[in-house]
């Protein structure tokens, strides 16, 4: 039980340090896409101002890369055609397109500016473009994983038994008959709180495999043979136990299947009687809430953890 223990506690110290590495992973290294013309205007990097009178339109299928933090602008004029009016303020972030190998006339456009030694021609996107239907985030399959926190539920168990392992029964009628440990379905309800590590499957949908690490309670039911004879037979009775658990889940945008290796631990002096004290179980689950995230996709807002770069 000791060693269980240390290795929960290694891993969830482990978890935690993978954070900052995997946010700045996924924040240098994702394109965006866009799925319909969304308006871009100009951004002059020799004065750092944007010009929202030059304007052009990412078509359908335009990648792109977002290179700046959060900026805001507050126009001198309207601009009808960028929806931007005077004097009101607007969000927006820089964005750089890719060079098109097989198109010079848009990577000139877009890409690069023939006219000052080929520099990288930058674009203000605005924040409310940016988050909308028309922008689709591409991720990474690789590097660092997110961290998970949040809550997971073990609805169904299975006990594994043992013939080879016996364990002492009281003496009955001056005889101690040794009994083995049944293998035994439980529908002992587990909730616990749970940290892990994620890795997308999917670079454009919300497919995951999760590593999850979790400490809950459970409401184990006693009766007279499992216990070994300490809880009546006609009195059977519900006990709070410590659960400890580890497992992988496939989450495929939302809807669940896990499997999961745990160890229940009961206190007191009940524990040495109850047959599956510090026994592994094993969980199945299939739904859409079998682990419940305390965050956010991908550790924090998607559509707000924009990358840094230029």
């Amino acid at each position: 039980m000791k060693c269980i223990k240390f290795l929960f506690l290694l891993g969830f110290f482990a978890v935690s340090q993978v954070g900052a590495i995997a946010q700045a992973t996924e924040e240098k290294t994702s394109d965006y896409r866009s799925l319909g013309s969304i308006r871009v205007f100009a951004y002059d990097r020799s004065t750092g101002t944007p010009k929202p009178g030059s304007f052009e339109f990412a078509e359908y299928g335009f990648r792109f890369k977002v290179v700046s933090e959060k900026m805001t602008i507050k126009p001198q004029s309207d601009h009808p055609e960028m929806g931007l009016l005077k004097g009101e303020s607007y969000d927006y972030y820089l964005v750089s397109f890719p060079v098109w190998g097989n198109n010079d006339d848009r990577t000139q456009k877009y890409a690069i500016d023939a006219a000052r030694d080929k520099e990288v021609r930058y674009w203000c996107m605005l924040e409310d473009d940016l988050n909308s239907a028309l922008v689709q985030k591409i991720h990474l399959l690789s590097g660092w994983p997110d961290p998970q926190l949040g809550t997971i539920a073990f609805p169904i168990k299975l006990r594994f038994g043992s013939k080879k392992h016996t364990i002492a029964a009281p003496i009955t009628d001056g005889v101690a008959k040794p009994i083995t440990r049944p293998m035994d379905f439980s529908n002992d309800f587990t909730l616990g709180a749970s940290m892990g590590l994620r890795w997308r499957i999917s670079r454009t949908r919300a497919h995951h495999v999760l590593a999850t690490m979790s400490v809950g309670i459970t409401s184990v039911a006693l009766d007279s043979a499992s216990t070994r004879g300490l809880i009546s037979a006609s009195q059977p009775m519900k006990s709070s136990a410590m659960t400890l658990a580890t497992g992988g889940i496939l989450n495929f945008s939302g809807v669940q299947m896990g499997l999961t290796i745990g160890w229940d631990f009961l206190g007191k002096d009940i524990s040495k009687r109850w047959i599956y004290h510090g026994k592994p179980w094993l969980g199945l689950g299939i739904g859409v809430q079998i682990f419940n995230q305390n965050t956010s996709e991908g550790g924090s807002s998607e559509k707000q953890q924009r990358g840094k770069g230029g």
